[in-house]
C-alpha cells in the first residue's frame, strides 16, 4: 500500500536564532526567500516533467493494450491466421520481430512416455 503525499501547507524554513532588526537582516531574509523560491520552482519543474513522462507511458500502455485486444480478437475469429510480426517495445524503443512459423508435428501419434515415481 502506498502512502498518499502530504496535503499540508509548505512551511518556510525557520531560523533558530532570532535576528536583530537591521538592514543586513532584511537582505539575509530576502536572500533566503529567493533561494527557497528557486528550490520550489525547481521542484515544480521536476513534477511537471515527471507528469509528462507518466502521461506518455499511460498513452503507450493504452496503445499496446488496444493492439493486444485487436490481435486477440483476430486470433479468436481466425485461429489459423497468426501475425507474422511481433511488436516489442521497451521504453521509447519499438522493434518489430519476424515470427518464424512453428513446425507442425509430423506424425499424428503422440509419443509414448513412461511415467515413474521417484521417492527420496
Amino acid at each position: 500500500m502506498q502512502r498518499s503525499p502530504s496535503r499540508r501547507n509548505i512551511l518556510p524554513q525557520i531560523s533558530t536564532l532570532p535576528r536583530h532588526k537591521s538592514e543586513a537582516a532584511n537582505y539575509l531574509r530576502m536572500y533566503q526567500m529567493a533561494i527557497e523560491k528557486r528550490r520550489l520552482q525547481q521542484e515544480l519543474d521536476n513534477l511537471d516533467l515527471r507528469r509528462e513522462q507518466i502521461h506518455q507511458r499511460l498513452s503507450m500502455l493504452d496503445r499496446e493494450m488496444g493492439e493486444i485486444t485487436n490481435s486477440s480478437k483476430l486470433q479468436l475469429e481466425n485461429p489459423e491466421a497468426t501475425p507474422q510480426t511481433v511488436v516489442v517495445s521497451r521504453g521509447d524503443r519499438v522493434r518489430r520481430i519476424q515470427r518464424k512459423p512453428t513446425p507442425k508435428p509430423q506424425d499424428s501419434q503422440p509419443e509414448k512416455f513412461h511415467a515413474f515415481l521417484l521417492e527420496y
